[in-house]
């Protein structure tokens, strides 16, 4: 009563201030008895003993103590060999350009369809063009009315940038009369290939195609016929269209070198380097190999694509080869070793490879072995190469199938790949 009866002759603030001072001390004196000299339970287990019971108390799915044989990774010398498979195709880097340097009407057409052979200095069509009759009229007049020589130098190399070579120039001046066709010449010697022929592979492989369950493409048969007739002729180019100045008629490839491109299986991906030698063999010629280096790897996959490919540069002088012949051959990796363990030590999850990593020994002297993903290469020889996730330093079970359970789900740790 005494209390109550002191309390209640307290302000209004110490009434409020009271309680909160109260909790305070109460909180501080909790604080002291459990950072005091009392031990708490944790305190009292051997360390072995809180590390035996952590790691029981993990699922099997992610741990497991075992007496597992012990393996050591290593490095050996490999005899690999990278099946490969591909066709031939143009060198695009030695395309040149052919354009047109006036506007008209096409009256002739000489060259029509794709892989036509055409030396250079050969007729490509007869053109009328108006613009260009009205510079040859010009033309003429200086010649008739002006003995300025500099004004005459500079009609000339007006006609010179208009296409018009220097045999079709003094033929203007020596007849006095020009024709109101003019025939435009090749300034290139090679092979032709028309727009369609150079996105060919691209159509061909994408359109109208259908992805069998084996992966590979099956082409539709009408799709086949429209795009191999539109491979073998342009129909922008024929007698009676007109061409606008600068328009790219065609491209001129003497194929001298070509490109192969080959196709391999991507788990081998992490085989294949940058000027790893290629033997490859053709129908068109089986009496002879067809040396090569890998110049250029693919850096992109296609939708539902199960092969990476490679560029080859072959040399194509004696021009025995043909575009879009099948190619065949192996590719031989430079690398003189792989770092490898027994095929029995990965564990095969479908997506995913894993291997069980020796984690030290609980007190009991067992084995204590943890679930980490690895990416692995092709097995050979009773070995698998690990590409990443391991280190030769860290040991592993030998036989990881014997630690799983028919019926657990796999949580490895993730390599940071």
């Amino acid at each position: 009563m005494f209390s109550i009866g002191c309390f209640s002759r307290f302000s209004w603030e110490q009434k409020i201030l009271f309680p909160l001072m109260l909790s305070y001390l109460v909180g501080c004196t909790q604080k002291e008895h459990l950072s005091g000299e009392h031990p708490s339970s944790l305190d009292l287990l051997n360390p072995q003993e809180v590390q035996l019971m952590e790691d029981i108390a993990q699922s099997a799915n992610h741990i497991v103590i075992s007496n597992q044989t012990l393996v050591k990774p290593k490095f050996v010398p490999h005899n690999l060999r990278v099946p490969i498979k591909g066709y031939l195709t143009y060198d695009s880097r030695r395309n040149n350009k052919v354009a047109i340097r006036v506007g008209g009407r096409i009256e002739k057409l000489y060259y029509k369809y794709n892989y036509q052979f055409i030396h250079k200095g050969d007729k490509i069509m007869d053109l009328y063009s108006p613009e260009l009759n009205t510079y040859q009229a010009e033309f003429l007049y200086l010649l008739q009315s002006d003995n300025n020589p500099n004004l005459i130098e500079k009609g000339r190399g007006k006609l010179r940038l208009l296409g018009l070579s220097d045999d079709q120039i003094g033929q203007l001046e020596k007849t006095g009369k020009f024709t109101e066709t003019i025939a435009i010449h090749s300034p290139y010697q090679g092979y032709i290939l028309f727009e369609t022929a150079l996105d060919a592979p691209t159509a061909m492989g994408d359109s109208g195609s259908e992805t069998e369950p084996n992966g590979m493409k099956k082409m539709n048969s009408n799709t086949e016929e429209v795009t191999s007739y539109s491979t073998y002729r342009n129909d922008e180019l024929r007698e009676g269209n007109y061409v606008n100045t600068g328009q790219t008629l065609f491209s001129v490839n003497d194929l001298n070198t070509l490109w192969a491109i080959g196709s391999y299986e991507t788990r081998m991906s992490f085989d294949v380097r940058l000027n790893d030698p290629v033997i490859l063999y053709s129908d068109l010629v089986p009496d002879q190999k067809l040396a090569g280096r890998v110049n250029f790897i693919e850096p992109i996959f296609q939708k539902n694509q199960k092969f990476a490919q490679v560029r080859i540069y072959l040399n194509n002088s004696s021009h025995r080869l043909k575009i879009n012949a099948l190619v065949s051959g192996i590719l031989i990796p430079r690398s003189s070793s792989l770092f490898v363990v027994p095929v029995s030590s990965v564990y095969d999850l479908g997506r995913r490879k894993i291997i069980w990593v020796f984690a030290g020994k609980t007190p009991s002297g067992k084995k204590r072995f943890k679930a980490r993903q690895v990416l692995t290469g092709v097995p050979q020889d009773g070995y698998i190469p690990i590409l990443q996730g391991l280190n030769g330093q860290e040991e592993i079970a030998q036989e990881a199938g014997y630690l799983v359970d028919s019926e657990s789900y796999i949580e490895p740790s993730v390599y940071p790949f």
